[in-house]
């Protein structure tokens, strides 16, 4: 898909923002030499993921892909350092790995809700979802989403590859307002 040039960026995720639950998890943060088990909304997402989604570094770094040590690392949101009061993320750690990036906060439930805290895991083999930036607003979709299917079906043809648009995603979570206001 890289290949493609109507394409900027291509990560995978196993959720995107709108979808309705994130995987709930309930693994041991470590900071300041303390553990303790927290109940946390977790992705798991490609090393470009963050990238490719526009994200904001607030803190520290993304994920790259050059450093051995950042497979399996994490990126948090700030409502996931306020929650939890970590001043410095050297050291602290999740489920037994760094992390190494805080992004700014993003509404990826609807905007019903306040921003909880996320934490997305760096893991290339297991994600539901791939996830593509297109390189410019010009680009025929018609003819890009035709590309995406050949060149999904070339890697493998019983793989489901519905196309879905975020905006498009994200406005289901507003079926009720916008049929009220209709």
């Amino acid at each position: 898909l890289k290949r493609i040039p109507e394409i900027e960026k291509v990560s995978t995720s196993l959720h995107i923002p709108g979808d309705e639950r994130y995987s709930n998890l309930r693994i041991p943060l470590v900071k300041n030499g303390e553990e303790e088990f927290i109940d946390i909304n977790h992705n798991m997402a490609g090393v470009d993921y963050p990238k490719t989604m526009g994200f904001e570094i607030e803190k520290g770094r993304f994920f790259d892909d050059k450093i051995a040590s950042d497979n399996l690392s994490y990126i948090v949101n700030e409502a996931f350092i306020n929650k939890y009061g970590i001043q410095d993320i050297s050291g602290t750690s999740l489920n037994g790995s760094p992390i190494i990036g805080v992004i700014k906060d993003f509404h990826y439930n609807s905007l019903h809700n306040e921003i909880e805290p996320l934490a997305i895991r760096y893991e290339e083999s297991y994600q539901s979802r791939i996830v593509v930036k297109l390189a410019s607003a010009n680009t025929s979709l018609i003819e890009t989403v035709k590309k995406i299917a050949l060149t999904t079906d070339e890697i493998d043809n019983a793989a489901v590859s519905d196309v879905l648009f975020l905006d498009q995603h994200i406005a289901k979570l507003y079926e009720k307002e916008i049929r009220i206001s209709n």
